[in-house]
């Protein structure tokens, strides 16, 4: 159907005292469920008939004139009801048992469903009372299921404004709503509403067949009934590149799988088709647009396949680790390792293919270091648990340290590789300044901040991301590309995409597949997009180890200045060493072709390291100078030391001379009170060299002292200066 179609919107009560919903309406419902439903969801129209009677607002219709195009279902439960749907005890649960394939009972939790009747419901609503709302169904007939979601918004927007009236006409206040997704259409409806993921019904062996159960509450609830929920209008591959360094408190780092190109055919083949082809494409092209030097060190490793976390900007578990996190929902992330030993340099590079969910929300999630994990499969399922159904997740850089002996090296950068426009969300027009145009939701993912946020009401409006989401910076003609010091968008034009020839790696790992080629194919699309992604994720790749080199440089530079320059010289040594060894990726040749160079050129601006490099120069040339003012003060004493050693010397080249004063000195003495005035003179002169030489050094050490915790007041003065300045 066309999404100019004008819905109209019925409601519940409206049945029977409307032309278009007759007293026999319910029935025309029960068909729509036959054609959506699978036969095991499909529910008995007596206990709807059941539900309807004991809340007769339960229903918002989909109307396109006539004809019956979606509806929601939904109504308020009681608690006994609400604690099995959220958070059932063993107890709580209805279970059925099926025979296994080997003849075992297998027991499986049966979802709340047509079994719930209007016994369960609350029908005496009184004014004041707090409800927890639970939707039942949520359908869209096939024939209005648009790529526009024209048909989904109309009815979305109408239940919100449906659950609006309710609570002002009854005076009631809703504290969450809830719903079980057993479909994908489902899970994208929650997605789209900002419903978070409470627990995963065990009412599948298969644990991707598995229901879940969403609940919307709190800002979250407050948002969805102010209008404001999101859906993605576009197709994206997000590509996250973190950078680490090896822990030097840790001997051995490592331990890593086999390196790719090492990997046996039947090794290759465990690994999932785009993970393969995107290890394979990155060298590829590494080898091909670049010197030797710099391709021969760097080693792909196949990490393996996570569940990404995809949450809010609450980050509730943050702030309180007793918190469970928000989990809006996951998708497979593959993970791959780039490796240069040489400079204890590591690169992640995380590949969430074909992303369902909001890619601003993902930045916003990097730009604040918030990149959570689960493994795939029941032993990951063991290790890691569940509460109430939900799993629980590693942060990636504490399962890297644990696993790797890698630690974080700064923040990471994105691309997005995008074959469709980003069109205007419902209500949100483009966004002008000046002359120039683009979507609100392009700036923020440039700005690596969520475009739907639970705390500001408040929308992006900036000239300078305007001018990045308007410039392309495109060395080629089969994308475009725009950039900031966050992400890449990297956007590939629609008409190239069908014509691109496949290679002879392609075909390879496509028959790996054990399927014949065919050119719509998903597979076959990802791994299109993923070969032409490649180039751009190399220039990236090499820009990265640019940005990681001055980041652990910077690092070590600035622990050697909080010493006030008091390091050992073979310390300063060591960072001049490792710098060297980055130098490689600073070459001007290391593109060999023009158009590389170009797009390098553009990523190393946007990612700003020609600024990080300039700060980087002028810390090193600072702590220079701290050390050789300090050296100089260091040879400054020696030579007072020196100088004393030689009076010392002068005294004792002397001995004679003075042994003889003394001893004369003794002998006038009356009444010869020095009875050996020759051995006392030899004793006198003794004590007072090596006591003078012994007074000499405290004095000169303490001097030392003291000025070293002088130097140590003016510099953490001179800090703290800098730090009011900053405030």
């Amino acid at each position: 159907m066309s999404g100019e179609n004008k819905y109209t919107v019925r409601y519940g009560e409206d049945i029977g005292n409307v032309p278009e919903l007759p007293e026999n309406f319910l029935d025309r419902v029960f068909e729509l469920d036959q054609a959506v439903y699978e036969e095991e969801y499909v529910g008995c129209p007596d206990n709807m008939i059941d539900r309807y009677n004991a809340f007769k607002e339960s229903f918002v219709f989909l109307m396109d004139g006539d004809k019956l195009a979606g509806y929601i279902c939904f109504f308020p439960v009681k608690d006994h009801m609400w604690k099995r749907i959220t958070g059932p005890d063993e107890s709580d649960i209805k279970w059925t048992v099926k025979t296994g394939e080997n003849g075992e009972e297998i027991k499986l939790e049966q979802i709340p469903d047509d079994d719930i009747l209007g016994k369960d419901i609350v029908s005496d609503i009184k004014e004041g009372d707090h409800l927890n709302f639970f939707v039942i169904s949520t359908v869209i007939a096939p024939d209005y299921r648009t790529p526009d979601h024209t048909a989904t918004d109309a009815m979305v927007s109408g239940w919100i404004d449906y659950l609006n009236s309710i609570r002002a006409r009854r005076g009631i206040v809703i504290d969450s709503i809830a719903g079980v997704a057993v479909t994908e259409g489902g899970k994208s409806f929650a997605r789209s509403s900002a419903f978070k993921i409470i627990r995963v019904c065990m009412d599948a062996e298969k644990e991707s067949d598995r229901s879940l159960v969403y609940v919307s509450d709190g800002k979250r609830l407050d948002r969805f009934l102010e209008g404001q929920f999101y859906r993605k209008s576009f197709r994206d591959d997000i590509y996250l590149m973190l950078p680490f360094e090896a822990d030097e408190t840790v001997h051995e780092v490592g331990g890593f799988p086999k390196q790719f190109d090492h990997l046996s055919d039947e090794e290759a083949a465990e690994i999932p088709a785009g993970a393969r082809y995107l290890m394979r494409k990155i060298k590829d092209s590494r080898d091909f647009e670049c010197s030797n030097e710099v391709s021969r060190e760097v080693t792909e490793h196949y990490l393996g396949e996570f569940m990404f976390l995809h949450t809010l900007d609450d980050y509730c578990d943050e702030d309180d680790p007793d918190e469970e996190p928000t989990i809006i929902g996951e998708e497979k992330a593959y993970i791959i390792l780039l490796a240069h030993r040489r400079t204890g340099m590591y690169l992640i590079l995380m590949l969430i293919p074909d992303s369902r969910f909001s890619t601003s929300q993902i930045l916003d999630q990097c730009s604040k270091n918030y990149i959570k994990i689960r493994r795939t499969g029941p032993e990951w399922e063991e290790r890691g648990g569940l509460t109430k159904g939900a799993f629980h997740y590693a942060h990636i850089d504490d399962y890297l340290e644990k696993e790797y002996g890698l630690i974080s090296a700064g923040p990471g950068k994105c691309m997005t590789c995008m074959t469709s426009d980003i069109m205007p969300q419902p209500g949100e027009d483009y966004v002008t300044v000046g002359d120039k145009r683009t979507t609100r939701e392009m700036m923020n993912i440039l700005a690596g901040e969520t475009y739907y946020s639970l705390f500001q009401n408040f929308k992006i409006y900036n000239r300078e991301l305007m001018d990045m989401a308007t410039t392309d910076l495109a060395a080629y003609d089969y994308y475009e590309s725009y950039m900031s010091d966050r992400t890449i968008i990297f956007k590939l034009k629609k008409e190239v995409l069908p014509k691109m020839p496949p290679d002879s790696d392609f075909l390879e790992i496509y028959r790996a597949l054990g399927k014949p080629i065919e050119s719509g194919s998903a597979e076959y699309m990802l791994l299109t997009r993923i070969g032409l992604a490649a180039t751009m994720l190399f220039i990236m790749e090499m820009v990265m180890f640019q940005n990681t080199s001055l980041a652990k440089m910077t690092k070590r530079v600035t622990r050697a200045l909080l010493q006030a320059g008091n390091v050992p010289w073979e310390y300063i040594s060591r960072i001049y060493e490792e710098y060297g060894k980055t130098i490689q990726f600073w070459k001007k040749d290391n593109f060999k072709y023009h158009g590389t160079g170009i797009e390098a050129k553009h990523i190393r601006d946007a990612f700003e390291n020609d600024d990080l490099k300039s700060v980087y120069g002028e810390q090193q040339e600072y702590l220079q100078k701290v050390v050789d003012l300090n050296s100089a003060e260091i040879e400054r004493r020696n030579s007072m030391f020196i100088g004393i050693v030689g009076v010392v010397l002068a005294l004792f080249g002397a001995q004679d001379y003075v042994k003889g004063v003394i001893c004369k000195f003794y002998e006038s003495l009356p009444h010869n009170w020095i009875a050996d005035a020759a051995t006392e003179a030899d004793r006198t002169f003794n004590v007072l060299g090596i006591g003078g030489f012994l007074l000499a050094f405290f004095l000169l050490n303490m001097t030392g002292r003291r000025n070293f915790y002088n130097r140590m007041k003016r510099l953490i003065k001179s800090e703290d200066m800098e730090t009011k300045d900053d405030i």
